[in-house]
């Protein structure tokens, strides 16, 4: 079962990229794979959205429905090609929706088993009430499979 979860407080580090986008999907599933996940594994069924697996902003965009502005493609970018992203930002920049969609971009481009997102913010409420809502939006948006709740996303083999 592939699953996301949630806990309060944290992020990590990085930046962003501008290799060819081949090399970027390479690094991509060299980092996976470091990571311990199976980005070609069909171990639980079909991956619906495996196509997207090097391309989270084009997984937005054609998925969701949506449209992220250049931070957040660039955000987007960082995680795909970078093991670990931290993003310095002011408050109500983008950064919780940004989040959320590369979380139901990650789930949803990986075999059930093979993925697993961990979220945090400085308090539990604001992992429920604003990360949380925004995965939701995600996820009922694109049809995404799995059922979710308020920390949950849960999606069987």
């Amino acid at each position: 079962m592939a699953t996301a979860t949630s806990a309060g407080g944290g992020s990590s580090g990085g930046g962003a990229s501008g290799a060819a986008s081949g090399a970027r999907g390479e690094r991509a599933r060299i980092a996976a794979r470091m990571a311990g996940l199976r980005v070609s594994s069909r171990r639980g069924g079909e991956v619906r959205h495996a196509r997207y697996v090097d391309d989270p902003v084009g997984f937005v965009r054609e998925v969701l429905g949506e449209e992220l502005w250049s931070k957040q493609r660039e955000i987007a970018e960082s995680v795909r090609d970078h093991r670990h992203v931290a993003v310095r930002s002011a408050h109500d920049t983008g950064k919780s929706f940004v989040a959320s969609r590369l979380a139901a971009w990650w789930l949803s481009v990986h075999a059930p088993g093979d993925a697993f997102v961990v979220t945090t913010a400085p308090t539990f409420a604001q992992v429920r009430a604003i990360l949380w809502r925004e995965i939701n939006r995600a996820h009922r948006k694109g049809g995404l499979v799995g059922r979710v709740n308020q920390t949950e996303w849960w999606i069987d083999k």
